[in-house]
């Protein structure tokens, strides 16, 4: 599976995420919403969009399928709830567990090597959505696509 299929996959089936109410119904890749100027799932009271950035070679002279690639993995959690404390922060943290957990992990078309945290966001608001906001995100290292 590719790294983007992995982390959605880590994101619907850790049973502390899922605990949290996450499910493939409330869970989305960032290019979902690209172009988005009206809230896409009103319905939902919360939902997370996972980021995986563009890739930079993380080790010299590597190549092909094995290349090392270094990436930036960001999780958003949005909550129409005005209560950070409620849903967004026990989710950043279960988010950062499993994220923490990863090393040497087989994804099938590669490996995620290792995640360096690099830490959460501010509290914001987001207007398209009309829910708070807050995100954690990490560096990836890892081989496949």
């Amino acid at each position: 599976m590719t790294m983007r299929e992995f982390v959605f996959n880590g994101l619907i089936t850790t049973p502390t995420l899922t605990s949290l109410g996450l499910s493939e119904s409330n869970v989305f890749a960032a290019q979902v919403f690209d172009g988005t100027t009206t809230d896409p799932h009103p319905e939902l009271d919360f939902f997370v969009v996972y980021r995986i950035s563009g890739t930079t070679p993380a080790l010299a002279g590597s190549r092909g399928g094995g290349r090392v690639r270094e990436a930036t993995v960001t999780l958003w959690a949005y909550d129409k709830q005005k209560d950070f404390d409620l849903r967004i922060a026990p989710i950043l943290k279960a988010w950062e567990e499993l994220m923490d957990s990863y090393e040497a992990e087989d994804t099938g078309d590669g490996y995620l090597i290792a995640g360096s945290y690099i830490g959460q966001s501010d509290d914001g608001w987001d207007d398209v959505y009309e829910r708070i906001a807050r995100s954690s995100a990490y560096t990836i290292v890892y081989t496949g696509s």
